[in-house]
């Protein structure tokens, strides 16, 4: 037999590597759109759940201090208390929480005003106004008469 050389190395050649290198770039490039995507979708979703968290909490204590509109522990013989003031551009609550015959303690006349400008809802306790709820597009005052049905759209 005779002694012939044959060619026995193997690997990759240099063709063989750039389309490798080729299509490891395109598998990349699509799982990292996809996981951007997917990052700003969950960044979008938790914007939309802190708001609706944040109206629902505000709405929560709101409802509570109108439930509480016209408390008055002294009764008949005391002062008359206007739970719900009318006005179209604010909601005035106010209620004798403390029972001592005004509605001049902290907490007892409660003013809620809708800021336009900078899409939030204030509180204002009489120590100044304070951002209560934020990223609100619209808010409105609708007040109606006892009947329910009737709405009042004068003082």
């Amino acid at each position: 037999m005779p002694n012939t050389t044959k060619n026995c190395e193997r690997g990759f050649t240099l063709v063989e590597l750039l389309i490798a290198m080729a299509l490891s770039l395109v598998v990349i490039a699509s799982l990292s759109s996809a996981f951007i995507s997917q990052r700003k979708t969950y960044a979008i979703q938790e914007q939309i759940t802190e708001m609706t968290q944040g109206a629902r909490a505000a709405m929560d204590m709101i409802g509570r201090e109108l439930k509480m509109a016209g408390y008055n522990p002294m009764g008949p013989t005391g002062i008359a208390i206007t739970g719900v003031q009318y006005n179209p551009v604010q909601l005035q609550i106010r209620a004798d929480l403390k029972g001592d015959g005004d509605t001049s303690d902290p907490h007892e006349d409660v003013t809620y005003a809708y800021d336009s400008d900078n899409l939030l809802i204030t509180r204002d306790t009489g120590s100044g106004k304070q951002p209560f709820a934020e990223n609100i597009q619209s808010f409105t005052f609708k007040y109606f008469a006892s009947d329910g049905v009737t709405e009042v759209t004068d003082a």
